[in-house]
């Protein structure tokens, strides 16, 4: 599993590169609109949890 900081670091990536408001981004990746000002306030995601969000990012087509 990668560190924490690696994947703060690809979220605030995911949503500098797409736009995508942080509470979009927690509600369509896992159902929780307060999942990006959570980890910014240092949550760390379980396992599971982390995998679905890794997944949403992989998974997502930007719209142009």
């Amino acid at each position: 599993m990668p560190k924490p900081a690696d994947f703060n670091n690809a979220v605030e990536t995911f949503l500098t590169k797409t736009g995508m408001a942080p509470t979009t981004f927690g509600t369509k990746a896992i159902g929780d609109a307060m999942f990006v000002q959570k980890m910014r306030n240092g949550r760390v995601p379980r396992i599971d949890t982390a995998e679905k969000i890794r997944d949403f990012i992989r998974s997502f087509k930007h719209k142009r």
